[in-house]
């Protein structure tokens, strides 16, 4: 088990423990914070709409969002909450996706 300074701890040898963590945020943590992801994320692409002058998807926002963490993992040190944050975000982004797409 490593702890690391932003006082996450994560066991190196379990690969699956980030997308584990990444499940308890989207689903108790940030829930809990912010309420639901669609209705959050609905939001933050109306906000975007307006400053980027065209539409935006909340499906986009989460995939953007997404695109920032790995921008920051490129760029920075091992942060192991940035890896965990991407996580969330394509598995998001992949929740609206596949609800668009019911049969």
């Amino acid at each position: 088990m490593v702890e690391f300074k932003n006082g996450i701890e994560m066991d190196i040898n379990r690969p699956e423990e980030c997308l584990d963590k990444a499940k308890k945020i989207i689903t108790d943590d940030r829930n809990k914070d912010y309420g639901n992801y669609t209705k959050n994320l609905k939001v933050i692409s109306n906000f975007w709409k307006v400053f980027l002058g065209k539409d935006i998807s909340p499906h986009e926002v989460a995939l953007l969002m997404a695109l920032l963490k790995i921008a920051r993992i490129s760029t920075g040190k091992f942060t192991p909450d940035s890896y965990i944050d991407a996580c969330g975000y394509l598995s998001l982004a992949y929740a609206l996706e596949k609800n668009k797409h019911k049969d």
